[in-house]
């Protein structure tokens, strides 16, 4: 066997137990080994972590080299993969029971917070480590990361920095379904049936706020604050051009509101915006009140609009085919409509009037 100490020879006893006539090695059953296991716990812990905090099994099989253990990179992914199988097994039987909130004696909180988000990571492909193949050697997916958190356990360090004093992390690769049932049922076991009020913080993937009305409807939905300034910064092009100066002093004060709780400001501003202070749209031959406003208006307004360019032939984008009763340039005008046009949130306006009063008064003492 070998252990951090090195390789250790043992002599076992192996046969047939007589209580339920299983084949087995007792010694290894006492101490939790699998079948022709030959890793100690001990090292296979430190093993297992050394594969988590390193980027590659290649880079973890050389860290773990300079601790005194020989081991090849396939152990190490052989490993981990010995590691996740015996991991999601567990998980699946934990899922199978309905949660229990592990502090129940503790106080409801207030507000329970829930964040989103999904990033790609790098795994190997099925034609991995062959010197001739077809299929691809490195495949990129989506690896889905979900944090719950009661808002009580959150507070800034001496030097202003946020931090979370308890928080529950899930990780999942595969579909959202399965990602939310596995998020749901960690935060109900941490609180969350008992909150107050949801709170769901992401970016804007369709698939996120799918997942937030199917598992968590009526929550608070909000734009985290990166993603929102991407738009901000999106919207500043299209209304004063690229130059770097012209368009950090349009986007700054504004990011700045975001920032410090003015959104509505930002809103109210977006909202009064006429169709005219927009660029051109980049169709041929498009008319432009027509196309610019369908682009801004509601989805009402918008249907309407289609309606009526489809029963006029010299009205929108001249694409072929455009003609009387061709419906099929109404799929097509969609899609350029969504992929050169609209690039901005439609908003209804803000329910406060004043919120409309602020704006004007500062727009017109030139305070904004």
């Amino acid at each position: 066997m070998r252990t951090g100490a090195g390789i250790v020879e043992l002599q076992v006893l192996h046969g047939q137990d007589p209580a339920d006539n299983h084949w087995g090695c007792p010694i290894r059953e006492q101490w939790g080994l699998s079948d022709h296991q030959q890793l100690s716990l001990a090292l296979e812990d430190r093993l297992a972590f050394t594969v988590t905090a390193t980027g590659s099994y290649g880079e973890a099989a050389q860290l773990a080299q300079k601790w005194g253990v020989v081991i090849s990179a396939s152990a190490m992914h052989a490993l981990a993969q010995r590691l996740g199988n015996r991991a999601e097994a567990a998980t699946q039987e934990r899922l199978a029971r309905a949660p229990q909130e592990r502090e129940p004696q503790r106080a409801a909180p207030s507000v329970g917070v829930l964040m989103l988000d999904g990033w790609q990571v790098r795994q190997r492909g099925p034609g991995w480590g062959k010197e001739r193949t077809d299929q691809p050697r490195v495949e990129w997916h989506e690896w889905k990361t979900g944090i719950y958190y009661r808002q009580e356990q959150s507070g800034r360090t001496a030097g202003g920095r946020g931090i979370l004093a308890q928080k529950v992390v899930v990780g999942w690769q595969g579909e959202p379904v399965e990602f939310g049932r596995r998020l749901h049922w960690e935060a109900i076991s941490a609180g969350l049936g008992r909150a107050g009020s949801k709170l769901i913080v992401a970016d804007g993937a369709h698939w996120i706020w799918n997942l937030a009305q199917d598992r968590w409807a009526g929550a608070t939905e909000v734009l985290d604050f990166y993603h929102a300034t991407q738009h901000l910064w999106e919207l500043g092009r299209a209304l004063v051009g690229d130059e770097e100066s012209k368009l950090a002093q349009w986007v700054e004060p504004r990011r700045h509101q975001l920032r410090h709780g003015k959104q509505r400001l930002v809103l109210a501003e977006r909202w009064m915006m006429r169709p005219t202070s927009l660029p051109l749209p980049r169709w041929p031959l498009a008319t432009r009140p027509l196309c610019i406003t369908m682009a801004l208006a509601p989805p009402s307004a918008m249907a309407s609009t289609v309606f009526f360019m489809s029963m006029s032939p010299a009205t929108g984008p001249m694409v072929t085919p455009w003609s009387m009763g061709m419906m099929t340039v109404l799929r097509e005008f969609l899609l350029m409509m969504r992929s050169n046009r609209i690039c901005f949130p439609i908003i209804t306006p803000p329910d406060d009037e004043g919120v409309y009063k602020e704006y004007l008064t500062r727009t017109s003492r030139n305070q904004w």
